[in-house]
């Protein structure tokens, strides 16, 4: 059994300027103004303020981005539901984790939601330990990978991507960074928000108001 530590990994290089510049592109098309453009991405930030103020979100559906984390199998079944998105996900149908490629071990996410030294989380220990133990005592009996995935909870750690245009990530994010989201979820898209709104002009600064007035509580 090992205990693994959530993780946030970009694919899609994520280059703020030229994100803004490809929507400055995309939604000067409506207004026929590509003259009004200027190189040093001044006319895009502005363009895509008025955008933001005005509510044509529809202009940041032309720009997606990819992103790989570790978490666990509770993160993953609530953010599978967004769409549009796509997802790629770690198949515990088709993983055996007692084949040496995955150390013949399983993998659990810490929990964020229990603290490190309280007897909860010994008890959480004791039965990550125990599902463990049956998985390899059915796998040594012969059970495929979709038979011992009945067996595991979702502490389970998984390795899972998503992509979406930027639209619907400012969606997930109003959804999963702030409210009442599962810790867990919030321990990954919190700090995706964070990326995003730090590399990416105008798009996410109001949902970036609402996790700051949320902390700030």
């Amino acid at each position: 059994m090992k205990i693994v530590e959530a993780q946030i990994i970009p694919i899609t290089p994520i280059n703020g300027h030229e994100i803004v510049k490809v929507l400055e592109q995309v939604a000067r098309t409506c207004y026929k103004s590509h003259d009004k453009i200027t190189d040093d991405g001044e006319s895009a930030i502005r363009l895509l303020q008025t955008l933001a103020n005005s509510g044509h979100g529809a202009m940041f559906e032309h720009y997606s981005i990819t992103m790989r984390y570790v978490s666990n199998i509770a993160a993953y079944k609530d953010l599978t539901r967004h769409r549009p998105a796509s997802y790629a996900i770690e198949s515990s149908r088709w993983c055996n984790y007692s084949k040496g490629k995955f150390g013949n071990e399983i993998k659990f996410l810490s929990p964020v939601e229990i603290p490190k030294n309280s007897l909860t989380y010994q008890v959480w220990i004791n039965a990550m330990q125990k599902a463990e133990d049956y998985y390899m005592t059915m796998a040594s009996m012969g059970a495929k990978p979709d038979e011992l995935s009945l067996l595991l909870p979702q502490s389970t750690a998984a390795e899972f991507n998503i992509t979406a245009n930027l639209r619907e990530w400012e969606h997930i994010f109003n959804l999963r960074a702030v409210g009442h989201s599962r810790p867990c979820v919030k321990q990954i898209m919190q700090p995706t928000l964070e990326l995003f709104h730090s590399k990416i002009p105008v798009v996410f600064d109001a949902v970036y108001k609402k996790l700051q007035l949320e902390r700030s509580r």
